[in-house]
């Protein structure tokens, strides 16, 4: 990852997906671009990787042709990376509000579902009682 941002054929190569998929995905909403002037697409790299994996063996020789003797590429590659790491810890933080969100919503309706059962209980054993007051009311008792 030595660059920030992707052309459509360097994005391709990146994820050993075809160009018209990419395009199609870009098309969809699946992946965020910006589209210049000429037509081209500016992909960024921390969006090209959430939507796609890395393909493995570009991988393996990039990481085998990074030196030391360019420290502006190690840099520009620590930065993807950090910007990478905080937009999945952002991820999971929002996952984990949304699941603590559900897990509220659930137990709201099984309270609510408990209450509402304990109303539909039978109600039986009050009636002697009704049917005493109401007698003693109407004299029969």
């Amino acid at each position: 990852m030595k660059q920030t941002y992707f052309t459509l054929g360097q994005a391709s190569i990146e994820t050993g997906k075809s160009k018209p998929t990419i395009s199609r995905d870009i098309k969809k909403g699946k992946l965020s671009a910006e589209k210049l002037t000429n037509g081209s697409y500016k992909i960024q790299a921390i969006e090209l990787f959430r939507v796609y994996d890395k393909k493995e063996s570009e991988t393996v020789l990039k990481s085998n042709n990074v030196t030391n003797d360019n420290p502006y590429e190690t840099s520009n590659e620590i930065e993807m990376l950090r910007q990478e790491l905080n937009f999945k810890k952002q991820t999971i933080s929002s996952l984990e509000k949304q699941l603590e969100k559900t897990e509220n919503s659930c137990d709201n309706w099984r309270n609510q579902a408990e209450r509402i059962s304990l109303l539909l209980t039978d109600q039986t054993e009050q009636s002697p009682k009704i049917l005493s007051w109401f007698d003693k009311l109407t004299g029969r008792a």
